[in-house]
């Protein structure tokens, strides 16, 4: 990646006597990504590759926090590649932002997990697998080498883009018996104003990220519109028909799935709000703001597929119109010549 400097337009006079701080910012290229780095933008230098990053900076490593899928194993960064670099550089200050999902979902979870909870990621979960080792690696070299780290833990990060809202907010005329646990949404503008505060407030330990409270299924059928399954399949049954729904799953990840539909994954920000954080959103803002952004890509898919489809039209119209009046006239000739 090429080495890139960010920094708002708006970005204030440094005060006198304080050096600008310089964030290394990593992870793959995502609206959450952007989020942070604008936040990040107003009072400091932003810069997205280890080359451009002097030692000693501030580093965020965003891995994979924005979805909970099984998918997300990719935008986990290597745990051994990352600690390699970051021993290289001796941060000043290390934030990983991961899932609340390493909890893991299980029907013993309380509600609300404090983030003192055991890392128990589900099996078929490879994504938040990745981030509970990379968790356990920094903590180790944290302490032998004496680096500040702090862990985010978020609730499920949406924003004004689409796809955000999967998969509690999936449309299907099947669903899990038992599926209707309690969820969180996180507005990415609150994530990234978590990860300001802790790098200003030099905070180190873990954080769980979410707003306050939960939402209920039922408040998320009232926001989405999503409608009720016509059938409620028993777990395993639901289990063997999402593996054939999508091709190339493994029971573990279907497992898995079932289990983020039915079991609780809800945190407490009690300890991040004590420190001085708060989110600006609550769930239901966050999720009607990711409802919209939904709603906007399908009106758009469907403006496309107009695009599309009204040229084909019209062509197969004329034609249509070409060959009947062609029939037309040879059946009147045919007349005229009896």
């Amino acid at each position: 990646m090429d080495s890139t400097a960010s920094r708002a337009n708006d970005t204030p006079a440094t005060p006198p006597n304080r050096a600008v701080d310089t964030v290394l910012v990593l992870g793959r290229e995502t609206p959450p990504k952007t989020a942070v780095i604008t936040c990040l933008g107003v009072g400091r230098d932003v810069v997205l590759s280890p080359e451009a990053a002097p030692d000693h900076a501030s580093v965020v490593v965003l891995a994979g926090g924005d979805d909970p899928l099984e998918g997300i194993v990719n935008d986990v960064p290597d745990p051994g590649r990352l600690v390699a670099m970051l021993t290289g550089r001796r941060p000043r200050h290390v934030v990983l932002v991961d899932s609340a999902f390493v909890y893991g979902a299980h029907p013993s979870n309380p509600v609300p997990m404090g983030d003192g909870a055991l890392l128990r990621p589900n099996a078929g979960l490879l994504g938040m697998q990745r981030q509970a080792e990379l968790e356990r690696r920094l903590r180790g070299v944290a302490a032998d080498r004496g680096m500040n780290l702090t862990v985010l833990r978020c609730a499920p990060v949406v924003g004004r883009w689409p796809g955000g809202t999967a998969p509690f907010g999936v449309e299907s005329w099947i669903g899990l018996r038992g599926g209707n646990g309690p969820c969180q949404f996180l507005h990415e503008g609150d994530l990234a104003l978590a990860v300001r505060h802790v790098l200003e407030s030099r905070l180190t330990g873990t954080f769980d990220v979410a707003p306050d409270g939960w939402i209920t299924s039922e408040e998320i059928d009232a926001i989405t519109g999503r409608r009720r399954p016509l059938v409620r399949l028993p777990s395993d049954a639901y289990v063997r028909w999402s593996v054939r729904r999508h091709a190339g799953r493994s029971r573990e990840a279907a497992e898995a799935g079932a289990a983020l539909l039915r079991c609780p994954v809800v945190v407490a920000n009690t300890s991040l709000r004590r420190s001085g954080w708060q989110a600006e959103r609550t769930n239901a803002m966050a999720l009607r703001v990711a409802c919209d952004a939904d709603r906007q890509a399908q009106r758009d898919r469907a403006r496309r597929r107009r695009r599309v489809t009204r040229p084909v039209l019209v062509l197969v119209l004329g034609a249509f119109g070409a060959a009947a009046a062609g029939y037309s006239r040879t059946q009147r000739r045919r007349l005229a010549g009896i």
